[in-house]
């Protein structure tokens, strides 16, 4: 019997840790970006998806997700065609991708800055959608923001057609 429960409980710990943890995942749109093209722009773009999951970390400051995707669409304008359509629509679901906060249910502080592209206006970051014990409590705000790198993009440095 003893034996038979060690097995239960230790078959019942790693499933529920298993379960736990599978849950974090990196935001599919920023794997996206990551893997978005090759050449010096693709590097250049995988450097920002980096920073993009920074900026969806508890002490990252609220524009910084913003800030990350007015770059990834100056990349977009510069590209043209057909992958600045795509760009855009990458952009556009990492502006709303949902800010971590240390309590279930908590919501982020929204930036209230107006981006550089018209293309995400309005666009604002999700909110936890639990109903955990942070769901009474205001928006969390870190002590100290963190500090974000923001990538520039300077188009004299690319060649469009290095891909």
């Amino acid at each position: 019997m003893k034996v038979f429960l060690s097995t239960f409980f230790l078959i019942f710990y790693f499933a529920l840790v298993s379960a736990r943890f599978g849950q974090e995942e990196k935001n599919p749109a920023i794997k996206q970006l990551e893997n978005f093209m090759t050449g010096d722009i693709g590097g250049f773009l995988a450097d920002v998806s980096g920073v993009c999951i920074d900026s969806l970390l508890v002490a990252a400051p609220p524009c910084s997700v913003q800030d990350q995707c007015d770059t990834i669409i100056d990349v977009a304008y510069f590209l043209g065609g057909v992958r600045k359509a795509q760009l855009i629509k990458l952009a556009q679901r990492i502006a709303v991708s949902e800010k971590n906060t240390p309590n279930a249910g908590q919501r982020s502080v929204v930036c209230n800055k107006t981006p550089r592209h018209s293309e995400l206006n309005g666009l604002k970051a999700k909110q936890d959608p639990t109903k955990g014990p942070g769901s009474k409590l205001p928006p969390f705000v870190p002590r100290k923001f963190a500090k974000i790198r923001v990538f520039k993009f300077d188009p004299k440095k690319f060649n469009r057609n290095d891909s």
